[in-house]
């Protein structure tokens, strides 16, 4: 397959999302388009190519565009457009883009957003003047200094006055953008950028932006990003930022099956780290209930009333005990199944949680799915102390005075420092 090449750069290792092909069947990469846009800015660019003389596509200029250049260009097309335009005029103060539209009658208009006297017929802004004493002071102006100061006093007056009309308007503005926003659960990219995830470049408004660190991403990295994720709350994917995802943004990355699975998810993850916290067994019931006494055995969950055995963790039916209960329901085979794997070494049983773990390949310092717990894999025990992460009080102590654990642990594994 042969390799495609930028015609102004000559570069032939650009991928498929690195190169642009033109109207005119020319094919450049977006680092030579977006040099080329920005040096001849204007409401028309050609093709880089001196013997082209196509204009390049309006959705393309956009695009190779840094944010704070596409404002430029789009007062430039309107601009453009109220020259060009019959019975158009553009408002007279530079900051504001609104175009007003007249009949050959009516050639005085208030601009809309920010309320300047527009004088189509003289090009100027003179609201206490008629077209007739304005043109003479214009021409008295030329040799009279004091017409001259009167005329540039009106002008800066009446420009202070709109821009701060038009100031009022975009703070007004921001404010409906900020409710607007804050009424979504996903808040959309206001600029092109490339995905850190995928390295896809996303178009405005098709990606997301987090709320509390503003890093953006593509929908769809996100949304497996936030699937994938072991633990609860979800951080945002640009390392090294710790920022975390609202409960808003996840609900609306993830369809509602998903969403289930990620609440159940974090609802499982905080009761392993409340130990006594205990979830009413009753199928569909939502209350989750303390044990204060360690020795309780049964309590009357208060939203549905059923009774809950704590240490078979279920409601029993029909007055079955607690034996009845344990020979009913294990599965004896696979029981005796994991036992053997655990006295084999082939298993171990995590001493927070009773989670199995199975170890396939890597580091002997493993993490329990379930609660976290950093385990040393060689003894089969906690790898640090009661102290939690540095505590060599307990646990494995491995590399206290430099010294392995066990014979068979993997001595110098930076994972373990």
């Amino acid at each position: 397959m042969s390799s495609i090449s930028c015609l102004n750069c000559k570069d032939s290792t650009l991928s498929q999302s690195e190169i642009v092909s033109l109207n005119c069947k020319h094919i450049f990469c977006w680092s030579c388009i977006a040099s080329h846009v920005i040096k001849n800015l204007s409401n028309k660019i050609k093709c880089p190519l001196s013997t082209c003389n196509k204009n390049i596509n309006d959705n393309i200029i956009r695009r190779a565009l840094p944010e704070t250049k596409v404002e430029e260009y789009e007062k430039l097309c309107l601009e453009t457009f109220a020259k060009n335009e019959e019975n158009c005029f553009k408002c007279l103060l530079p900051e504001c883009t609104y175009i007003g539209f007249f009949n050959n009658k009516e050639v005085i208009f208030e601009c809309a957003s920010c309320k300047l006297f527009n004088c189509a017929m003289c090009n100027a802004t003179h609201p206490f003047l008629s077209c007739k004493n304005y043109q003479e002071k214009i021409k008295s102006a030329k040799n009279n200094l004091a017409d001259r100061n009167e005329l540039k006093a009106m002008k800066e007056y009446e420009f202070a006055n709109a821009r701060k009309e038009l100031n009022n308007l975009s703070k007004n503005k921001l404010f409906e953008t900020h409710k607007l926003m804050e009424s979504l659960n996903l808040v959309p990219n206001n600029e092109i950028f490339t995905c850190s995830l995928c390295t896809t470049k996303v178009s405005k408004g098709v990606g997301i932006q987090l709320r509390i660190c503003y890093h953006m991403f593509c929908k769809d990295c996100l949304r497996k990003f936030v699937i994938n994720s072991e633990t609860v709350p979800i951080t945002c994917p640009e390392k090294p930022c710790k920022a975390k995802l609202e409960d808003r943004e996840i609900n609306g990355i993830l369809n509602d099956k998903e969403f289930k699975m990620y609440f159940e998810k974090s609802i499982s993850q905080a009761q392993c780290k409340l130990s006594n916290v205990f979830h009413c067994k009753y199928p569909d019931c939502a209350y989750y209930g303390i044990i204060e006494d360690p020795k309780m055995k049964n309590f009357t969950c208060p939203l549905c009333k059923s009774i809950n055995c704590v240490s078979c963790a279920t409601v029993h039916k029909n007055k079955e005990t607690c034996e009845q209960y344990l020979n009913k329901t294990k599965d004896m085979k696979t029981l005796n199944l994991i036992q053997k794997e655990i006295k084999k070494g082939d298993c171990m049983q995590c001493p927070d949680c009773s989670t199995i773990i199975k170890k396939d390949g890597g580091c002997n310092l493993l993490v329990c799915p379930s609660c976290k717990l950093e385990l040393c894999w060689v003894l089969k025990m906690r790898r640090w102390g009661p102290g939690g992460r540095g505590d060599i009080s307990g646990g494995c102590r491995c590399l206290v005075d430099q010294k392995p654990c066990d014979k068979l642990c993997l001595y110098g594994c930076t994972l373990c420092d």
